[in-house]
């Protein structure tokens, strides 16, 4: 399928941002527990939950998740424009991500941050808080931003991180259920620039996570 692009107040950048996507453990297990299986292609049917299942689960989502420094060094080598801006991932807590990003290499002409490098940040701390929380459950998608939109509230004048967390009553839990159990998933999320510690650029945007035909 094309790529899905994020519109953005003020005039910014577009941005596809897609990860690579494999069958994953958790899914089946749902289905196992359910009684249900499946092949690729092919829809469930009833069978019987085998002994093995549980083990097998345990055993595919116990292995090591993505941490901060590995989903840092994807960014900068799938998105090259991330090394120039110098990007970089500081913390995932389980509900929110942050990111940074140094005022001289995202500097305008007026010596505050750049427009654009505040819209990029801002964006891949929310497709990131997403990626990881599907990848930290074992599931792998693509995700892809739906839609976004950008206030500029305030001048950003010195070094800025982004923070990514979802809008409202939703949450990233919920989000990997509805992922597990259909194959795709809808979650809102806002990321918000500070600049001395009040809010100066605000994106809030729908993040889409297939998984792949």
């Amino acid at each position: 399928m094309g790529c899905r692009l994020t519109c953005v107040k003020g005039g910014a950048s577009h941005f596809c941002l897609r990860q690579a996507s494999s069958v994953f453990a958790v899914v089946e297990q749902m289905r196992w527990r359910q009684g249900l299986r499946s092949r690729p292609g092919s829809s469930c049917g009833r069978s019987k939950q085998p002994a093995h299942a549980y083990a097998h689960y345990r055993s595919a989502t116990t292995q090591k998740s993505m941490t901060e420094t590995e989903l840092e060094a994807d960014i900068h080598a799938t998105i090259p424009l991330t090394r120039a801006m110098q990007l970089r991932v500081l913390a995932f807590d389980g509900n929110s991500l942050r990111l940074y990003a140094p005022l001289a290499p995202n500097v305008n002409d007026k010596g505050c941050a750049f427009g654009g490098s505040l819209a990029s940040v801002l964006t891949l701390a929310a497709w990131g808080l997403a990626r990881m929380a599907l990848q930290r459950a074992g599931l792998v998608a693509d995700v892809y931003v739906q839609d976004s939109t950008i206030e500029y509230l305030a001048p950003v004048w010195s070094d800025f991180d982004a923070l990514a967390s979802v809008v409202g009553e939703d949450s990233l839990e919920a989000f990997v259920a509805r992922f597990a159990e259909r194959g795709k998933a809808r979650l809102s999320i806002v990321a918000v620039a500070n600049d001395g510690g009040a809010p100066a650029t605000r994106l809030t945007g729908r993040f889409v996570a297939l998984r792949k035909a």
